[in-house]
């Protein structure tokens, strides 16, 4: 007998869950030997201690300083991200969809949107994953990486690890090639010192391409879901203006609609928070429940006219 769409997809997602052990645990082991490289080998003995007479004391001192700022902000939103329980939708109740709701996101058909795996419904920007089987909030992707699905719960912390990890990896990579320049006492590069700089440089070169899509994403206020062909994606909506309908109206977004962007101030503190420390330390997650979220007014215009027009 074939395998049922079911079977595979229960065959993807326990691939996907044995990858999403494995890369975290090589990666906490590599950057932990990229760690001791970094600080004992290039920073302590070739700047710090004193070799054939020369020593650059301040230098390695400032750079093992702030590469441990870097790297443990960079480790803590990781393990924030690593930790953190995604937000499920199982909680999610019919009286969502009452008519003081003026417009969400709803099926083809006009009716609330129905997970035809988990059976439960689904909020605006909520998609089912794959790989944990259930419905999140605002599903972003579920990355391999941290072994968890990227949802409302924990995106703020996942940019943050994308933004401090670039940093960190940037930071090791011209600082290496600085210490080694103003050294110049080794004819190659020892071994240990290539492993560090090609690990770093690739760091700068994944991790950064990475968080380049995601401020974008972020600043337009959309997710990785909500991106994939956005200039041609069509939403559908059940709207309700009760001082000009009697019921609801099931109408359509024209290609290329961003119906949360709210500007790029509000897009960026609606996912980072509203205080300016919240940007930067990976302690409190995003405002608000993962259900409910803002529209734009000149769409929701938009809605209105179309859902008035409907004969």
């Amino acid at each position: 007998m074939p395998p049922t769409d079911f079977d595979k997809q229960l065959k993807f997602s326990k691939i996907q869950k044995f990858l999403g052990v494995v890369y975290p645990t090589a990666i906490l082991l590599v950057t932990g030997y990229i760690v001791w490289v970094y600080v004992a080998l290039v920073c302590v003995n070739s700047n710090i201690k004193v070799k054939n007479g020369y020593r650059a004391m301040g230098a390695g001192i400032t750079f093992v300083i702030l590469f441990f700022i870097s790297v443990g902000l960079s480790y803590l939103s990781y393990f924030r991200v690593l930790f953190s329980n995604p937000s499920y939708c199982g909680d999610i109740t019919l009286d969502y969809y009452d008519d003081t709701t003026t417009i969400f996101v709803c099926g083809p058909n006009g009716a609330p949107r129905i997970c035809g795996t988990c059976k439960c419904w689904l909020p605006d920007r909520s998609h089912h994953s794959r790989v944990s089987m259930k419905c999140i909030k605002k599903f972003d992707h579920y990355c391999a990486f941290v072994g968890k699905d990227i949802c409302f719960s924990n995106h703020k912390f996942f940019y943050q690890f994308l933004f401090y990890g670039t940093i960190a990896s940037l930071f090791v990579l011209i600082s290496t090639a600085i210490m080694y320049a103003r050294k110049g006492e080794y004819r190659s590069l020892p071994g240990t010192w290539i492993f560090v700089l090609i690990s770093s440089g690739f760091g700068v070169l994944f991790m950064g391409a990475l968080l380049l899509r995601q401020t974008v994403f972020l600043l337009l206020n959309m997710n990785s879901h909500e991106g994939r062909k956005w200039k041609s994606k069509v939403y559908h909506f059940s709207v309700f203006f009760p001082e000009q309908m009697t019921s609801r109206v099931h109408v359509q977004s024209d290609p290329g609609d961003l119906p949360w962007d709210l500007g790029y101030s509000k897009n960026w503190r609606s996912v980072m928070g509203d205080h300016w420390y919240d940007w930067f330390l990976p302690f409190r997650r995003s405002p608000g429940n993962g259900i409910h979220y803002e529209y734009n007014p000149s769409f929701l215009h938009k809605m209105r006219l179309k859902a008035t027009s409907t004969p």
